[in-house]
């Protein structure tokens, strides 16, 4: 078992705009398990937690065993890993981004609600296609896939939908050994 750290910024279709989020990383063999909190980039507020689990799908630890690993002299991690990441997050209070308040002022013109100032709490589940890039001691973690949000606090007749499927895209580096 190894524990490591990480820090990303993604960006999901949920209407509260890009966020930042450092991680702790509970890794053994293939599986990583990752939980932090979340700070929205617009606000730069803690407005909730990610928990994430990533499997090794391509890489040196899909050839061989742990014993292997530890009696090859020369071993070198690969320079990319392909891995699978699902996620979900619980939002808590977030303000809709800038361009999502902006559309639903003008697609509800008629609304008093200041868009500006709306709070929605989401949940949101994503599984996603991620590339590892490692060098030496840091890995560069790339991922995009998809995502299903629902608000659980949410004013009727939003131009965004209540619960809908979106796309997630996200990015950063982890320190896979503290």
């Amino acid at each position: 078992v190894k524990f490591g750290f990480g820090l990303e910024t993604y960006v999901s279709g949920n209407a509260h705009g890009a966020f930042y989020s450092t991680r702790l990383n509970v890794s053994n063999g293939k599986s990583v398990f990752s939980l932090g909190p979340c700070l929205q980039k617009r606000t730069l507020e803690l407005t909730g937690a990610k928990l994430g689990y990533s499997y090794l799908i391509s890489g040196i630890n899909d050839r061989y065993d742990k014993d292997e690993l530890s009696e090859m002299k020369d071993y070198q991690p690969d320079i990319l890993e392909l891995r699978v990441l699902c996620y979900v997050q619980y939002l808590h209070n977030a303000r809709l981004s800038y361009a999502a308040s902006r559309v639903e002022t003008i697609t509800n013109n008629e609304s008093t609600a200041n868009f500006n100032q709306v709070r929605l709490c989401t949940v949101e589940a994503a599984l996603c296609a991620e590339i590892d890039i490692n060098i030496k001691w840091l890995k560069i973690r790339t991922y995009m896939g998809a995502t299903t949000f629902y608000h659980t606090t949410y004013i009727k007749g939003m131009y965004r939908e209540k619960c809908s499927p979106a796309l997630i895209f996200g990015t950063g580096f982890i320190i896979p050994n503290i």
